[in-house]
């Protein structure tokens, strides 16, 4: 896979993601913006060593990048993301938010798009 193979799929997958969302599925709609998320972060690996590595785990894909918690952290919902995203597991359940309220799997889902708007701009 080239950068711009990657950026098409993480574009694909936010676009997917945010149809899941309006469409208030809203598991699936994390699930997929945090695949773009993960897939820009292994693209930014690919342009500065040439690899695509099989790391699923966000906060070691952000590390390997060489961009520290500041990048995330700063913000309450970007690291709740981070955090909560972070086990590829997710992708076996049927709804990690079913008892959440639908405000804070709205800012979760903004804030991982945040993170992809964020992580586009460094492929640049």
């Amino acid at each position: 896979m080239d950068l711009r193979e990657c950026q098409e799929v993480a574009d694909a997958r936010a676009t997917e993601a945010s149809c899941l969302f309006t469409g208030n599925y809203c598991h699936g709609a994390i699930y997929l913006i945090g695949y773009s998320v993960e897939v820009l972060l292994k693209a930014l690996l690919l342009k500065r060593y040439g690899n695509f590595p099989n790391i699923h785990d966000l906060i070691e894909l952000f590390q390997k990048n060489g961009i520290n918690s500041h990048f995330y952290a700063q913000e309450k919902w970007e690291n709740e993301f981070v955090n909560l995203r972070r086990e590829v597991e997710m992708r076996y359940r049927a709804n990690d938010f079913s008892n959440w309220h639908y405000d804070d799997v709205a800012q979760l889902y903004r804030a991982a798009g945040r993170l992809v708007k964020k992580l586009k701009g460094r492929l640049l």
